[in-house]
């Protein structure tokens, strides 16, 4: 084995192991919204924590900013899910 290939593999398994999985995430938004999203965490008197098989729900409003319940999502995740008005396949963004 050598030197260089001894190296990659450390520095990979040391930053995988410093790396922790997030929640996966779903986006619902309203049908004729356009521009940003903002999401707020740790609000306590945001939008209760919600999960469907295992991945956060947010519900963003007509203004476009969520006052959510849920702390900081930190890690890494696949790529968000993206719904119109409610969860189904009509409703998907893609």
């Amino acid at each position: 084995m050598n030197f260089k290939f001894f190296f990659i593999l450390i520095f990979t398994s040391v930053f995988f192991i410093q790396c922790q999985k997030a929640d996966d995430v779903i986006f619902i938004i309203p049908r004729d919204y356009t521009g940003y999203v903002l999401v707020v965490y740790n609000q306590s008197s945001g939008e209760s924590e919600r999960y469907i098989d295992n991945k956060r729900v947010y519900t963003i409003p007509e203004s476009g900013i969520l006052k959510s319940q849920f702390s900081m999502n930190d890690g890494w995740s696949f790529v968000p899910e993206f719904y119109y008005d409610e969860i189904g396949e009509m409703n998907k963004v893609s």
